[in-house]
């Protein structure tokens, strides 16, 4: 958790989340061709903070409830509708001091001070006189049972039990090669902000330039979410490239096994085949 100089908290989730929006409407703009200067005139935010807003600065930015009506204004003047909403504004939390509710009470002490007290008699008794754990132990109580005790003629049984375990162990197991249900490939057509979950997990999350190629393997699935998606030619196991969306759009996707593409845009070349 990040808490900047002022009187407020600022989370990391809002941290990269403003990170991805600015990248996004800097693309924009630049694709566009405005400056910030008009943009400033337009929406009459000073450039210090609409260049803190492309460039992710949270901490050079207000509270974030005004930091969600700078991105919904500077998105306006875009002509970029719902974005300002995948910045999260958190309610303001008063600061509280965890030294008042975990005083130590005089009745506290004194119950830790009795604890203390036991164990180290406990403890001393143990270490001058250690055969007095087991004087209670009666003969009975160290007698097997009937079924517990081995015969003389349970010999051949156990040697047969060995070698049927040892059998067992020198049997080889036939392993069979994991093969990827879920492949994904992409190739950079401009540059955009992404993120790939592979099977829950992580495997990339920034910026990626045009003319990059990635691809990425999965057993379930496989979720893509990208800021400008008019820039990503993508491939989807043997299905041919597609691009994954308009230019400047917020798209989010789940590839699995069962998923067919809606509609094929392009035909192109293969991408490649090596898995991350």
């Amino acid at each position: 958790m990040k808490v900047s100089s002022k009187d407020f908290q600022i989370s990391d989730h809002q941290a990269l989340r403003l990170l991805e929006i600015g990248s996004q409407l800097k693309l924009i703009r630049e694709q566009k061709g405005v400056s910030l200067q008009k943009i400033r005139q337009i929406t009459l935010i000073s450039e210090r903070h609409l260049r803190a807003i492309e460039e992710g600065n949270i901490n050079s930015l207000p509270e974030p409830v005004y930091i969600q009506g700078f991105i919904r204004k500077y998105a306006k003047a875009l002509g970029v509708n719902n974005i300002a909403e995948q910045f999260p504004v958190t309610k303001i939390l008063p600061k509280t001091s965890w030294l008042k509710s975990s005083e130590l009470r005089p009745f506290h002490l004194y119950l830790i001070y009795i604890l203390l007290i036991a164990t180290s008699v406990g403890t001393l008794s143990n270490i001058f006189n250690p055969a007095a754990n087991y004087s209670s132990i009666s003969d009975s109580e160290t007698q097997l049972s009937d079924a517990a005790r081995l015969k003389p003629n349970t010999k051949g049984n156990t040697s047969k039990l060995v070698n049927r375990k040892e059998q067992t162990v020198n049997k080889p197991n036939s392993l069979k090669p994991q093969v990827k249900t879920v492949n994904l490939g992409i190739m950079m057509k401009g540059e955009s902000w992404m993120r790939i979950e592979v099977d829950g997990i992580v495997k990339f999350e920034g910026i990626l330039s045009e003319g990059t190629n990635k691809v990425w393997g999965g057993n379930k699935n496989i979720i893509l979410r990208a800021g400008n998606a008019g820039a990503i030619l993508l491939e989807f196991n043997q299905y041919p490239p597609m691009l994954l969306g308009q230019v400047g759009e917020v798209v989010q996707k789940t590839f699995n096994s069962s998923y067919k593409p809606p509609n094929i845009r392009l035909s192109a070349s293969s991408l490649p085949e090596n898995l991350e």
